[in-house]
């Protein structure tokens, strides 16, 4: 289910120079714990190795 979401990624990563291996993932309150999770999974390799290895969630803007 996360396939495009790395296809996209991937593309970042072949095409833009000087990019950080660093990711930042927000949610709203209503995302399932373990989307959260799969999708930061998802952003740090896919099948052909490492995209963003260095992922981290912050809590969204408004959140409480």
């Amino acid at each position: 289910p996360y396939a495009e979401l790395q296809a996209q990624l991937r593309e970042y990563k072949n095409n833009i120079q000087d990019l950080s291996n660093n990711i930042v993932i927000t949610a709203d309150l209503q995302i399932p714990y373990r989307t959260i999770i799969e999708t930061m999974d998802a952003c740090r390799q896919d099948s052909k190795g490492s995209l963003f290895p260095g992922v981290t969630f912050s809590k969204a803007v408004g959140a409480r």
